[in-house]
């Protein structure tokens, strides 16, 4: 049987999304489908962005599943791809991230001339032919580049015996962020300090100390406490997202997962002096997104039912996806953050002071990254 790949990969404090107003709403609903309940992080841009590149070549209730459940509301496909072209170029993010997509074919496929315009203009993405029965050569060339467009965060995105042969083409997404604190926390003040995964088992960590003007308040319908910090030299923040009650996240996960709009948050919060403890936290996460998908409605592209007849040229096979993949790092510390993050598909074809406000996180919280329109990575962080 033939496959079709998917692949996306994260590295970042944070990542890039379509300038869409529906677009929290489907991090909201991936978090749901994701459901875990123990540390994560993702890049909701980078899976949304792998996907839109597929939707690209999808025709017929594929096309509709993909639209719909990314979010992308009446935009016809030349919208979406605007769309995404207009992050790319507009976003002012200078040196802080980059972001790439591309297209690995089998010797022999070929894409159409559409999908090809398309995806150079709005996607900057390129196209290489590789001879896929040569798997193991053919991985490592995907793997590098994937490692190389991350700064080295993310490795070995493809395990072996991910393609063969019978693999038709791949299509990756590759993200890197690194920023700084615009107000560093002071190194001298990092101490050791409680952290509750379960009310009543605090385990010892490094937590971050400082005292300062922060962007802070309360979040009542999520029964819950945020505070923004920014990153130097852009629009970039991260949120972090309290529950009031040491236990109280899973609660709080399920308020925000139906439908609710975390690009609200921050206008709750207003300029405070708080005494601000944060752990320097690092995780890595891997995910294999062809549950979550067909939990959102993306499911016809699994089956033999799929129609991806505008990706190729000529009389290639029709294909379906087999498999879509994704893996996410984040680190926090003093200085700021940095993150990667990659998401692939893969396609067969179907023939085959006393009073001073304090904010101390210390249990389990909600987090993500984002500008003034879009969230780029998201996550959350349970224990050490």
């Amino acid at each position: 049987m033939k496959k079709f790949i998917i692949l996306g990969v994260l590295l970042a404090v944070m990542s890039l999304s379509v300038t869409c107003s529906e677009e929290p709403l489907f991090a909201a609903d991936l978090y749901k489908a994701i459901g875990v309940n123990d540390n994560l992080v993702f890049s909701p841009y980078s899976i949304q962005s792998c996907l839109a590149l597929a939707y690209m070549g999808a025709g017929g209730e594929t096309a509709s599943e993909l639209s719909k459940s990314l979010r992308f509301g009446s935009m016809t496909k030349d919208e979406v791809a605007n769309s995404f072209r207009k992050v790319l170029e507009g976003n002012g993010i200078g040196n802080l991230m980059k972001i790439a997509n591309k297209i690995f074919l089998n010797k022999g496929y070929e894409v159409s001339d559409n999908f090809a315009k398309l995806s150079r203009k709005s996607f900057d993405s390129g196209a290489e032919n590789m001879d896929f029965a040569k798997s193991t050569e053919s991985e490592k060339k995907i793997n590098d580049w994937v490692e190389k467009e991350t700064n080295g965060k993310i490795k070995n995105l493809l395990s072996p015996g991910t393609i063969d042969g019978d693999t038709s083409a791949l299509l990756v997404n590759a993200i890197y962020f690194k920023g700084e604190w615009e107000s560093p926390f002071p190194h001298m003040n990092t101490r050791k300090m409680e952290f509750y995964s379960t009310p009543g088992k605090p385990a010892q960590a490094d937590f971050m100390y400082d005292e300062d003007y922060f962007t802070y308040g309360a979040v009542e319908d999520l029964d819950a406490t945020a505070v923004e910090m920014k990153y130097k030299n852009g629009d970039f923040s991260m949120v972090i997202v309290l529950p009031n009650d040491k236990d109280g996240l899973s609660r709080l996960a399920s308020k925000v997962q139906n439908n609710y709009n975390l690009m609200k948050v921050s206008e709750k919060l207003s300029s405070n002096k708080i005494d601000i403890y944060i752990p320097k936290f690092e995780m890595e996460y891997e995910l294999d997104l062809n549950q979550p998908l067909s939990k959102m409605g993306i499911k016809t592209m699994f089956t033999n039912q799929a129609d991806f007849h505008e990706l190729f040229k000529g009389s290639a096979p029709p294909v379906k996806i087999s498999k879509a993949f994704h893996k996410a790092v984040i680190k926090v510390d003093e200085a700021g953050s940095e993150a990667a993050a990659a998401t692939y598909l893969k396609a067969y074809p179907m023939s085959l002071s006393l009073d001073q406000k304090q904010f101390k996180a210390d249990h389990p919280f909600l987090w993500y990254i984002k500008d003034k329109n879009n969230i780029y990575f998201m996550g959350q962080f349970t224990k050490f």
